[in-house]
């Protein structure tokens, strides 16, 4: 599981070296990629079983915890290679599908409040993701967890890769929805009013 986030946070990092240069968050996501990244191995090296239970801790439920930055991360940076989001071609797409478009649709014939914080949540895998993890951290057996943790996490780092090769308008770290101020938390914006 450590593999996965170096590997994104490398090549993250990597990207923005070759790609990035004179981008508004250079600085910003060079830095923090090569000093979590720094982290994890610390972590790796000091937390393994027998160590200290606070990076016993830290190391077990981090992977939980880092895509809630690096997700609105994504957002700041996924116009490294197209400078327009691609919103309107998804859109053209969903209507020769549906001949609607399902995302102004549903939520006015679904207007719950629960239900959109639930689907605002879910967005890009991160309900699965909690859900996968924290039932492989409930499982007795630890080859359960670590496979559930892998596979999830796997996943997760790929839709990110998808949010830089077809930029979109989300994630949009600006949006006022009490569930995503999590998000502006990890990423040290300001909350939305």
């Amino acid at each position: 599981m450590d593999f996965v986030f170096v590997a994104y946070l490398l090549s993250v990092a990597l990207i923005m070296v070759f790609f990035g240069w004179g981008h508004k968050y250079f600085n910003q996501v060079l830095v923090t990629h090569i000093l979590i990244t720094l982290a994890i191995f610390v972590l790796a090296y000091y937390g393994g079983p027998g160590s200290n239970p606070v990076l016993m801790f830290i190391r077990t439920w981090y992977p939980l915890l880092l895509p809630f930055y690096l997700y609105p991360e994504s957002g700041l940076i996924n116009n490294l290679f197209l400078d327009a989001p691609l919103d309107p071609m998804y859109i053209a797409l969903e209507k020769s599908i549906f001949r609607c478009e399902p995302a102004m649709i549903l939520p006015a014939k679904f207007n719950h409040r629960f239900l959109m914080e639930y689907f605002h949540f879910s967005y890009f895998h991160l309900l699965p993701l909690s859900a996968d993890y924290l039932s492989g951290a409930l499982s007795q057996r630890q080859t359960v967890f670590r496979g559930i943790s892998l596979h999830s996490i796997a996943n997760f780092t790929l839709l990110l890769f998808d949010l830089y090769l077809f930029p979109s308008n989300w994630p949009n770290p600006s949006a006022p929805r009490p569930i995503l101020w999590i998000f502006h938390i990890a990423d040290g914006s300001n909350l939305p009013v």
